[in-house]
Formats: C-alpha cells, sequence, structure tokens
C-alpha cells in the first residue's frame, strides 16, 4: 500500500516592527511561513503551498497570505522562504532524479557488458531466450528459459537448454542467481549447436533478453 498526502510545517522568521496590528495597534510581529508538501510514504517530495504569516507580540492576532500588506507578505516570503529550507521538501524528487539516473547508469554499463559477451562467448555463459521466438512449439505461458554454453569450437557454440521455463524473465534470473541452474537435471543432457552469429541475430529480433556470466 502507497502512503501519499500532503503534511505541513512551520518556519519562524525574524521580528518586524513596521506594521500595525488592526486589532491592538502594536507595531512589533513575529513572522513565520506554513510550508504544505506533497508526501510517499513521508518523504517530502514537492511543496504545494507557500504562506507568509505574523503574529502580533501583544495580542497574539494572527494574519496569514492575502491578510497582510503585499509587501509586508513578499518581505517574508523572501526571508523565509529561502533554498536553504524549501529544499528538503524536495527531497523526494531529488530521490527520484538519483535512482533514474542509477538505473540509467546500470543499464548502459550491462549493455556495454552484454555487447562484449556477445563478441566473445565463453563456456558457462548464462543466455535468458524467449523460449517461443527459437523454439515455436515452446509454451507461449512460460516464454522465459535459459540456455547455457558448454563447448565453443571457434564460431560454433554448443549449448544446453533448461528442462525448466517461467512466465517472467526474472523467474530465470533468479534461477541463475541461487545457483539452481547448477542442480543436476536442470538442464536437457543432450547439447545442439549454435552460430555465434546467431546470438546477435536473436538479440536483435528479442529472442536474447540477458546474459550472464560469473
Amino acid at each position: 500500500m502507497i502512503i501519499y498526502g500532503t503534511r505541513g510545517k512551520v518556519i519562524q522568521g525574524t521580528r518586524i516592527n513596521n506594521m500595525a496590528c488592526k486589532s491592538c495597534g502594536n507595531q512589533s510581529h513575529n513572522t513565520f511561513g506554513v510550508l504544505r508538501y506533497f508526501h510517499i510514504f513521508w518523504i517530502p517530495v514537492f511543496p504545494t503551498m507557500q504562506a507568509p504569516g505574523t503574529e502580533c507580540l501583544s495580542c497574539k492576532q494572527t494574519l496569514m497570505g492575502k491578510d497582510l500588506p503585499v509587501q509586508i507578505r513578499q518581505d517574508i516570503k523572501s526571508a523565509v522562504f529561502t533554498k536553504k529550507t524549501l529544499l528538503p521538501a524536495f527531497a523526494g524528487l531529488i530521490l527520484i532524479a538519483i535512482v533514474i539516473a542509477f538505473a540509467g547508469y546500470t543499464g548502459y554499463e550491462e549493455s556495454k557488458k552484454e555487447a562484449a559477451y556477445l563478441e566473445q562467448p565463453a563456456v558457462n555463459d548464462y543466455y535468458i531466450v524467449n523460449l517461443p521466438k527459437i523454439f515455436p512449439k515452446a509454451d507461449g505461458a512460460h516464454p522465459y528459459g535459459i540456455l547455457k554454453v558448454k563447448n565453443i569450437s571457434g564460431n560454433r557454440l554448443e549449448v544446453v537448454v533448461a528442462n525448466y521455463a517461467y512466465n517472467r524473465a526474472d523467474g530465470a534470473r533468479q534461477s541463475i542467481s541461487k545457483h539452481e541452474t547448477d542442480q543436476a537435471g536442470y538442464f536437457a543432457p543432450e547439447p545442439f549447436s549454435l552460430d555465434a552469429g546467431d546470438l546477435k541475430k536473436f538479440k536483435a529480433d528479442g529472442a536474447l533478453h540477458a546474459i550472464k556470466r560469473y
């Protein structure tokens, strides 16, 4: 369940002595700002409201927003809502930007590694593939499987195909990371032959989803 909504905080400002209180005539007031922001899981994402306010030091009358004279309202906003006080309200956006940048960098590095693996296949490489695109009779409900390189001779690769298939590529990826692929009987005993050029064609056709090398 995603928890989201808006929250508010009060930012204390400085004292002013140039506005007569409408209630008691006192000139001295404390200033403040009310900042409301949208949050997800209580992490601020962006501000939704910035309202300046004053409190009379004598009678405690509070005025906010348009109840204040225009110039005083602008002066308080400039003094209270600074980069330092507003930046935490964008923490969620900053975090999202970092996550996106990291994911983009990770994806770029992974693509570079896979391109190198395609150029120079190695024994024990794992290929996460879309089985129906390689074997037309494969189960379309569980389209993802694994090929493993058993031997390389020149441009020819001998690979074995897994006896298990998955409805998502992540299922195949987890089987590799958990070393389930090392268990006896995980792969069919008889290998079949591929040309190294076939791998590039599989990648271009979307049949080759990912390459894992350990």
